[in-house]
């Protein structure tokens, strides 16, 4: 299945980066513009439970309190997001086998981010929603992504936390993928087949073993 790969597309989020720390301050900070009406407990809990249902949302929540904004991602911490241990050492060794590059959901600086946790180096493309003004699971932020890369779909792997971002348009697209089912993301499970990635591995640590590199 992956003897016609060239390139390795990695989503940030939960997949590169460990968001734990930044999703409960988000949480906590989502609590606090409605005074602790609810709960930054309660707000996780039920964005556990919208995920599973395909509808995460915070905002949602505080609606029902009186919040008349349309958007909490101002108040989400991105640079609490850090590298899980271990994903230096896989990109330095997939790096010496494939072409990797970014397709991420995430707002601006991402390259700048990407170069502050020491990984930069590794990437030849990284493309990002708030540079492109396309945003997952849209199509044509795949095909930017090939068009800079100069590939084709059945020459690349996405790999990624969530069947609906991730998994779902990459394998519409024509792309190999690989679910890494970790973070909030990982109680979805795939709606149908079209959501299920072609590997499903547990950690980032996975990988090498998963695309055979010893």
């Amino acid at each position: 299945m992956l003897e016609s790969v060239k390139w390795l597309f990695f989503d940030m989020g939960s997949t590169l980066l460990d968001e734990t720390d930044s999703y409960k301050s988000w949480f906590a900070n989502a609590a606090n513009l409605v005074n602790g009406a609810i709960s930054a407990e309660d707000i996780e809990k039920e964005y556990c439970a919208g995920m599973a249902r395909y509808e995460a949302t915070v905002v949602g929540q505080l609606k029902q309190f009186g919040f008349t904004g349309n958007s909490t991602n101002h108040l989400y911490p991105s640079e609490l997001d850090k590298p899980y241990p271990e994903a230096k050492a896989v990109l330095e060794r997939l790096s010496k086998s494939y072409h990797l590059g970014i397709i991420a959901n995430q707002k601006h600086g991402a390259e700048q981010r990407i170069e502050g946790y020491g990984i930069r180096q590794f990437f030849d493309v990284i493309i990002s929603s708030a540079e492109t003004g396309f945003v997952k699971p849209d199509p044509q932020i795949f095909e930017l992504a090939f068009q800079q890369a100069e590939c084709k779909p059945d020459e690349a792997v996405m790999i990624g936390d969530r069947p609906d971002n991730d998994i779902y348009p990459a394998k519409r697209i024509g792309m190999k993928t690989i679910r890494i089912k970790q973070g909030y993301a990982a109680c979805q499970e795939p709606r149908s087949e079209e959501y299920e990635a072609d590997i499903t591995i547990g950690s980032l640590g996975e990988l090498p073993a998963v695309l055979r590199l010893s």
